[in-house]
């Protein structure tokens, strides 16, 4: 399920990001799950098979991300993952952005 906003205020501002929910995890089998997190923020968790690009890095690094894969961003509570899907959003890639971040999953996988 990908999330619309309804608020053309809202809307404008999230005109290039896609959200999309945890619960939808099991889809990813297919993408590129990144994690933008600062490399000394890895200590406090992390989801097994994510890649880490930190946010201030991912535009120097987007040559080694796949244009063809579908990118599902998750930081720690989802402003930077947001500030990332918009950039690789801008630069043609196929990104969502992954609602509430890592606090959001953990929450939802102790469960």
């Amino acid at each position: 399920m990908i999330v619309r906003i309804p608020s053309p205020k809202l809307r404008k501002l999230y005109s290039n990001v896609l959200l999309v929910h945890w619960q939808q995890l099991a889809d990813l089998k297919d993408g590129l799950l990144l994690d933008v997190w600062n490399v000394d923020e890895l200590e406090a968790g992390h989801i097994e098979g994510a890649v880490n690009i930190p946010l201030a890095q991912l535009r120097d690094r987007l040559p080694e991300l796949n244009p063809e894969q579908k990118i599902w961003v998750y930081c720690q509570v989802g402003q930077r993952g947001y500030y990332a899907t918009r950039a690789l959003r801008l630069n043609g890639l196929n990104a969502y952005n992954l609602s509430g971040g890592f606090k959001t999953y953990q929450a939802i996988s102790s469960n």
